[in-house]
């Protein structure tokens, strides 16, 4: 099978822009206010950085599942939570806490016991899932920045995703074409299709990622305006947890009484960053 993650990426963020685009035009029209458009200066200094982090994150993490286990991607991506607490100081989004070093420490843990169960382990999947754990903090935390000041006027998450998506195209595009060009061209799914009905099936599919990526990314800036890149990624945790839960649960994925215990430990460190965040 041929597998082409980084150019349905691709196709993704081209239907993020046209989508958040025409939105835009709706809210323009409904309210007689015109959008936010970023000069050029701003544009390239400010939103440049975010959105080419973005798109490696997105697309490395994407390709990545080509070469190993839900599992395993799943307990790498957990270090994600390390590299947002320690963007996140750096940037002066968070202060020093010992809770936060507590939470971390527990959901990373409680994550890595969860999961430890993949027998797939492929060396250049796991250095992409890690190097995208490692992006995503970046990510975050920067897409906080742009979010939370008010005067970009980005706080709207349709007028963010608007501004990031072109230079996430443009940074995704050359390792879509270099890796994956080939294929696209040639296989009959794509540009060498010999049936109508299996070109409309895989753009239907791919439509429906893309709207589906449009929903989560819409929230996910709604969640990060309202908190911290932080807390969003630790609601993302528990995101997981119920998913692979779910996975034993209806699937009768097999669990251990170590993937139990990392359940738990999970779960413990999302409560202690949900009461100190009540405390605070």
């Amino acid at each position: 099978e041929n597998k082409v993650a980084l150019s349905i990426t691709m196709c993704h963020l081209v239907f993020k822009f046209v989508v958040s685009g025409l939105v835009r035009q709706l809210l323009e029209c409904k309210t007689g206010t015109p959008r936010v458009v970023l000069d050029w200066g701003t544009y390239v200094r400010r939103v440049a950085p975010a959105g080419l982090v973005s798109s490696l994150d997105i697309g490395l993490s994407n390709w990545s599942f080509e070469m190993i286990t839900i599992s395993l991607y799943t307990m790498s991506k957990s270090t994600a939570v390390i590299f947002i607490l320690m963007f996140s100081l750096f940037f002066k989004l968070e202060k020093f806490r010992w809770s936060l070093v507590a939470v971390v420490l527990f959901i990373f843990t409680g994550l890595f016991l969860f999961t430890f169960r993949s027998t797939q382990f492929e060396l250049l999947g796991f250095s992409l899932v890690m190097t995208a754990s490692a992006l995503s903090g970046l990510r975050w935390t920067l897409a906080q920045i742009l979010l939370q000041r008010g005067e970009l006027g980005l706080h709207n998450p349709v007028d963010m995703m608007f501004h990031i998506q072109p230079w996430m195209m443009l940074s995704l595009f050359p390792l879509s074409a270099l890796f994956e060009g080939d294929v696209v061209s040639t296989t009959e799914k794509y540009f060498r299709f010999s049936e109508w009905s299996v070109l409309l099936s895989s753009i239907g599919t791919i439509l429906l990622g893309g709207f589906l990526g449009f929903m989560l990314e819409f929230s996910e800036y709604l969640l990060l305006f309202h908190t911290s890149s932080l807390t969003m990624s630790i609601s993302g945790v528990f995101k997981e947890s119920c998913i692979l839960a779910l996975a034993y649960l209806v699937n009768h994925d097999p669990m251990n009484a170590v993937n139990a215990i990392g359940l738990l430990v999970c779960l413990m460190g999302i409560v202690i960053h949900v009461v100190a965040k009540a405390v605070d």
